[in-house]
């Protein structure tokens, strides 16, 4: 029991610290100061009131001592005067005035009582308790000869006389008190005003705004005594209480508001309202409100900012004071502001986000989307969606069609989907579909089902694309080639990309118009798959090089002049450097970008030989097809924009095109035949190496003939030689014209012109050149003009230009 005293004892004595220790804030020192020198006061005037007196009188100034302690230390602790503890404290007083000496002593303890009580509560109620305590001290003259030890009677002027000072000794605390309060209140509502605007500047969305101002109005009712505010919104007939500030008996859940009417005066108050606006309520809401406060209030509405049917209700005794209201407009001011900010950035995130042609997510928030899949453990399904033959709609119908393609095509995509997919656009014609496995295919490590969903949207995506899209007044076809890829985990997230990318690729290789899942064949199909994602960025990012080789004439008349020039590819890898025409043709026909590839040297070789021609020396550009070019039925309108675009004549362009490509394969022919009709030239290349030349020859309109250089290798020697004069021979019965390829000899070239060769390239004559060197030479471009052979140092060896099979490798 000793032990649990001493402990109650030494909390006290902490209190009574914490309590007698200096606060901060001029209004808080202000009755901290108060306070303290009532208590001296009383310290000093005990001494005096039990000198030389009764027991019973001492007993008496005891308790009227300690309850005015009491009273005090309770008002100061809680900030606050209730009616009670005047009452109490008015009798300490007259039990004081009646015990003491003379009851004037009690006159220097009410005065410094005064000082701390005007610092609490009302002005009304401070009058109120100066009424109680002067009337103590007026009761106590005819009770101080009752008191045991007092004898006679005791001079009523000198105390009667000074008890009016008491009402102005508080008149003037009371004053100077207010100028405190007011000036605390002020600064606390700056306060919490300048946190507001601070907490704002890094706002990004409504609701935080909205937290922020609430915490600004809470700060704003603690300063000010007696302020409520509610937050309501309009909730059919009702309103719905969503946020309170200040002491409420009760909090409502909602208030009654029949018909919407929420202010006085109903809609024609609130016509050009604003957030500097208010008005008061109606009197329906004024009761409730009054019910739920446990007081009469004055109160005001506000339209919350930015919030349709949202109102502040700030209540306050008498009236709402004009610098609260000042502050609640500042509030809704900062938070309209901050709310449209909110909007606008919003706005522009969802920009950043969305893709203005079609609407879709685009790059940016599909891989944001990944991630967060990825990132949560989540199996994951990506389609790489690749649409064929697309630039021949936007380059042959404009790109006003290509735009109405690719906004029916983001339309079909969506139908085709699940409603939990994400649809993208990558960008051009590319797009992109996130599938998350649903909850009964999450535990599987192997997300067999969410494969099975894959297949089913590709499906559906590629027979919603059969039908032909409808641009003004005419239709398009499209196709589409789909990779699809699966994965599971955090580092699943570049892997599944990569792999879906590696897999559409492979599915357009195989003719376009496919659906490829990846697997791990397609890497080892692929030598190099590090360099898909280069090589279908390279044309655009300008990485693309073409180098030209001359043909130089060996027929009387125009011999050694150059009469055309062929086109070699190069890629200027930014790491890898000046990488030849092996080093990655043969990757893109096998991941499918060789469309891509062969247009841009298409276009480039036209527009570069268009340049060159001159009045009588006209310059054919060879340029080779790929097989898989001649594949696609839109190849033609290429090569037609290719020439109406550089304004080259058609003669002066000849497509070269392998046996391989045209033997076997009716398509291929037909779309050759489309492409000659357009008055392109057609060479044979590499003629004699296939085995089935002569019925080529005979199903196609050829116009040239280029002697493969296995040929050309030793060709003095008797049984080449026949050959050579053979297909010489040959070439002229049929009206061809032959040109031998691989010259790397003087011996060889005057053999050739011996057998009747029209034209000859090769080392010999002119290595490959960029098109800036290659423009400087021709206009004195003859064989004699040229240095004498040597081997190449170039990143191209000769072997690379002259022996590989597929003729787009060049």
């Amino acid at each position: 029991m000793g032990e649990g005293f001493t402990g109650w004892c030494r909390k006290v004595a902490a209190g009574a610290g914490r309590t007698a220790r200096r606060p901060a804030g001029l209004v808080e020192r202000t009755r901290w100061l108060f306070w303290l020198a009532a208590l001296v006061s009383l310290l000093i005037a005990v001494p005096g009131a039990v000198l030389e007196q009764s027991a019973a009188a001492v007993v008496l100034v005891a308790v009227a001592s300690a309850v005015c302690c009491l009273v005090w230390c309770r008002r100061y602790v809680l900030r606050r005067a209730p009616l009670l503890g005047d009452l109490v404290e008015a009798g300490a007083v007259l039990l004081m005035a009646a015990a003491a000496p003379t009851p004037a002593i009690a006159l220097g303890i009410t005065f410094s009582a005064a000082w701390q009580r005007a610092v609490y509560g009302s002005t009304w109620r401070g009058v109120l308790w100066v009424v109680l305590v002067v009337a103590g001290l007026a009761a106590a003259l005819p009770v101080w000869p009752a008191v045991p030890g007092h004898t006679g009677r005791v001079a009523a002027a000198p105390l009667l006389g000074s008890l009016p000072t008491m009402f102005l000794v508080f008149a003037v605390a009371r004053h100077l008190g207010g100028n405190l309060f007011a000036r605390e209140r002020a600064g606390r509502q700056q306060d919490a005003l300048t946190a507001l605007s601070l907490g704002l500047m890094g706002v990004v969305d409504r609701e935080q705004a909205y937290a922020l101002a609430w915490r600004a109005t809470e700060a704003l009712c603690d300063a000010t005594p007696g302020l409520r505010a509610l937050a309501v919104g309009q909730h059919g007939p009702d309103l719905l209480v969503v946020r309170s500030a200040g002491r409420f008996a009760c909090v409502p859940d909602h208030l009654a508001a029949p018909g919407g009417a929420v202010v006085a005066g109903g809609s024609a108050a609130v016509e050009g309202d604003g957030v500097d606006w208010s008005a008061p309520v109606t009197d329906g809401l004024l009761a409730q409100l009054e019910g739920s406060v446990g007081a009469r209030l004055a109160w005001t509405a506000h339209r919350l900012p930015e919030v349709p049917d949202g109102w502040m209700l700030v209540g306050a005794p008498q009236s709402v004071p004009a610098d609260v209201q000042a502050a609640v407009w500042s509030i809704n001011r900062q938070v309209a502001l901050a709310a449209r900010n909110a909007d606008a950035r919003a706005e522009l995130v969802a920009a950043a986000r969305t893709d203005s042609l079609t609407d879709l997510p685009n790059r940016t928030a599909f891989a944001h989307a990944l991630s967060e899949a990825v990132g949560g453990g989540e199996a994951v399904a990506v389609l790489f969606c690749d649409l064929d033959d697309f630039k021949v709609v936007n380059d042959g119908m404009g790109h006003e069609a290509g735009d109405d393609v690719l906004r029916e095509v983001a339309a079909r995509l969506r139908v085709a989907t699940r409603t939990e997919d994400l649809c993208a656009r990558l960008g051009g014609d590319e797009f992109a579909v996130l599938l998350r496995a649903r909850p009964a295919e999450e535990p599987g490590s192997a997300p067999d089902d969410l494969l099975a969903s894959a297949l089913s949207v590709a499906q559906r995506l590629q027979q919603d694309l059969r039908q032909p899209v409808r641009t003004g007044d005419r239709w398009a076809s499209v196709a589409v080639s789909i990779g699809i890829a699966t994965g599971q985990g955090p580092a699943a997230g570049e892997s599944v990309v990569r792999h879906a990318d590696v897999a559409m690729y492979a599915a357009k290789a195989r003719s376009g118009q496919g659906v490829q899942v990846f697997g791990e064949e397609l890497l080892e199909e692929l030598d190099d798959v590090g360099l898909i994602a280069e090589l279908r960025t390279a044309a655009v990012s300008s990485q693309l090089r073409v180098h030209y080789q001359p043909v130089v004439s060996l027929r009387p008349g125009s011999e050694g002049r150059c009469e055309a020039v062929e086109a070699l590819v190069r890629w200027q890898h930014p790491v890898r450097g000046l990488l030849g025409a092996g080093q990655f043709v043969p990757l893109a026909e096998r991941c499918g970008a060789i469309d891509q590839v062969g247009a841009f040297v298409l276009d480039r070789a036209c527009r570069d030989a268009a340049l060159w021609q001159l009045p009588g020396r006209p310059v054919e550009v060879h340029v080779n097809v790929s097989p898989l070019q001649l594949g696609h039925a839109g190849f033609p309108a290429v090569v037609a924009w290719a020439l109406a675009r550089s304004g080259l004549d058609p003669h002066l362009l000849v497509l070269e095109v392998t046996e391989s490509a045209v033997a076997d394969g009716a398509a291929q022919r037909q779309v050759l035949l489309e492409v000659r009709r357009l008055g392109v030239q057609v060479a044979l290349d590499d003629f004699g190496t296939g085995y089935s030349s002569l019925a080529t020859l005979r199903a196609l309109p050829v116009d040239v003939l280029k002697i493969d250089r296995s040929f050309v290798t030793g060709c003095q020697e008797p049984q080449s030689s026949a050959l050579l004069k053979a297909v010489v021979g040959l070439a002229e019965g049929l009206g061809l014209r032959t040109v031998a390829e691989g010259v790397e000899t003087t011996d060889e070239l005057e053999h050739l012109r011996s057998l009747g060769v029209g034209a000859v390239q090769g080392y010999l004559l002119q290595r490959p050149a960029p098109v800036e060197e290659l423009t400087a030479w021709l206009p004195t471009g003859r064989r004699d003009d040229v240095p004498s052979p040597r081997r190449p140092t170039a990143a191209a060896p000769p072997s690379e230009e002259m022996t590989t099979t597929t003729a787009a490798a060049r």
